[in-house]
């Protein structure tokens, strides 16, 4: 199946529907149980957490407006928040969809987590309704590729579900008018940047709305160029 941009998987599927939000970054950190949760795989921790953070009623409202979805959580590294998430609301859960590089986005700078998108595999069942579950979306990178990754075997994304969103992430889908102005400013530099760093030429356009306005901020490509090297030489 031909791989479509996120603003065609939109527009094909109406994938407009950024549910949750139901506390901040911030407050979700400090929860006690977070970090067992998030870096231990301990389920009672964040069943815990989850609690505390969403009630019952607003979960139960996602039941009842996708009663056909499939809930897909993000597995990944030990983070036991997305699954947890899915438990309390009830629905069908589809566990066949596995990230299979397990970059450490946690703590990673901003051009990283644009350069090294997840990767999943396993199985979707083509036709079938999904929300595409995790616990924080930052600039949204990681929820992009599942959407690729379910939009390429014949899924149908219902909704995205998180618990926070950083300030101006729950607008993941850019608009057109945003795209053509990166393009634009960049051209082909920016193509060849990304194949650079073994991304594809349509890269670009598997961009979400946060990663594009965050690369808006360099005036040229040779910029976001420095601004990786810079990154990757200190970590050296």
């Amino acid at each position: 199946m031909k791989k479509l941009s996120i603003i065609e998987i939109y527009e094909k599927y109406g994938t407009a529907d950024c549910l949750g939000g139901y506390t901040t970054i911030k407050y979700l950190k400090r929860c006690e149980g977070y970090s067992a949760a998030k870096e231990r795989g301990d389920i009672p921790a964040a069943d815990s957490v989850i609690k505390k953070c969403a009630s019952a009623d607003k979960l139960q409202l996602i039941k009842a407006k996708y009663p056909d979805a499939f809930l897909l959580p993000v597995l990944k590294e030990n983070n036991a928040l997305p699954l947890c998430l899915c438990i309390n609301i009830g629905l069908p859960i589809c566990l066949s969809a596995l990230c299979v590089n397990t970059h450490k986005r946690k703590n990673m700078p901003a051009i990283q987590r644009i350069l090294k998108k997840p990767v999943f595999c396993g199985e979707i069942i083509p036709g079938k309704n999904y929300i595409l579950v995790d616990d924080v979306i930052t600039q949204g990178g990681t929820i992009s590729s599942l959407m690729q990754f379910v939009s390429q075997r014949g899924g149908k994304i219902s909704a995205i579900l998180s618990l926070a969103y950083a300030r101006g992430s729950k607008k993941i889908i850019p608009t057109r008018e945003n795209l053509a102005k990166l393009k634009q400013r960049f051209g082909k530099k920016l193509t060849d940047f990304f194949e650079e760093y073994g991304l594809g030429d349509d890269a670009a356009e598997q961009l979400t709305n946060s990663e594009i306005l965050y690369l808006m901020k360099f005036s040229n490509v040779e910029n976001i160029r420095k601004k990786t090297y810079n990154i990757i030489r200190q970590k050296d």
